[in-house]
C-alpha cells in the first residue's frame, strides 16, 4: 500500500547499486562481461534506539505494506540531498524558485540531460559557494515521470543563466522530456521489503530495534 515512512531516524544506512552481470574468461584470459538486468539499489537500514511509541509506528507501517507485498516511498536521511553548493545558494535565496526543469528530451538509454535552474553562477559567488560544485559526484537524482533513482558521475557545473548537464548512472529507463523535472533534493526511493518475514526486536528497558532489507521497485 502506498505510503512515506516518515520516522527515518536510522542508526545506520548501507546503500548498495546492484548492477547484475555475467563474466566469462577464456584460456586466453580475454575477459568478457555482459550485463543481465537492469540496475536497482538495495538499502539496509537499521534502528536501534526506538521507544515505545516510535517501535509501534514503525511496526504499524511495515505491517500496512504487508511486509513484501506492496512498495512504499522512502527519503534516507543525509544521502537523498544534495551535498552540492545547489543546497547553500537555494537557502541563500529563499524567494527562488528551486525547480529544476529539463531543457532538451532524452531518450531511454541516455545517461545525460540537460537542465535549467533559477540560480546563475552569480547566486553561487554571492552566496560564497562554487558554482562548479553545485551538484557533486555521488548525489542521487530522479525525473518527475517515473520512480528509478539515478546517482551522477560527475560534478554538475551551474553556468551564468542556471543551466548546465546532469551525467548519471544507470542510463535512463524512462525517456524524460521538457515537461519534467529533476528532483535533487529530498529524493524518494521506492522500495520494497526484501523479506516475507519482519524481524522486531522489543527490549524491556525501551531500547527497541528494527531491521529493514530493502529493494527499489521499478
Amino acid at each position: 500500500m502506498p505510503g512515506t515512512l516518515t520516522l527515518t531516524d536510522f542508526t545506520a544506512v548501507t546503500v548498495k547499486s546492484v548492477a547484475p552481470t555475467i563474466t566469462t574468461i577464456a584460456i586466453s584470459g580475454v575477459r568478457q562481461s555482459k550485463q543481465i538486468a537492469g540496475q536497482y539499489w538495495e538499502i539496509d537500514a537499521e534502528y536501534a534506539h526506538l521507544d515505545r511509541q516510535e517501535f509501534a509506528r514503525v511496526m504499524g507501517f511495515l505491517s500496512k505494506q504487508r511486509n513484501s507485498l506492496y512498495s512504499w516511498s522512502l527519503i534516507v536521511p543525509v544521502l537523498s540531498n544534495t551535498a552540492g553548493t545547489v543546497a547553500t545558494v537555494a537557502a541563500a535565496n529563499p524567494g527562488d524558485s528551486t525547480t529544476m526543469t529539463i531543457t532538451a528530451n532524452a531518450a531511454t538509454g541516455a545517461s545525460t540531460v540537460n537542465f535549467d535552474t533559477a540560480y546563475g553562477s552569480a547566486k553561487f559567488a554571492s552566496a560564497g559557494v562554487s558554482a562548479s560544485e553545485g551538484l557533486l559526484a555521488g548525489d542521487f537524482i530522479k525525473f518527475s515521470n517515473h520512480n528509478k533513482v539515478y546517482q551522477l558521475t560527475e560534478d554538475v557545473a551551474f553556468d551564468s543563466a542556471g543551466a548546465g548537464t546532469l551525467t548519471f548512472f544507470p542510463n535512463l529507463t524512462d525517456a524524460v522530456t521538457t515537461s519534467d523535472t529533476v528532483v535533487y533534493t529530498g529524493v524518494p526511493f521506492t522500495v520494497f521489503s526484501k523479506n516475507d518475514t519482519q524481524e522486531y526486536q522489543y527490549g524491556i528497558g525501551g531500547e527497541n530495534s528494527v531491521e529493514l532489507s530493502l529493494q527499489e521497485a521499478l
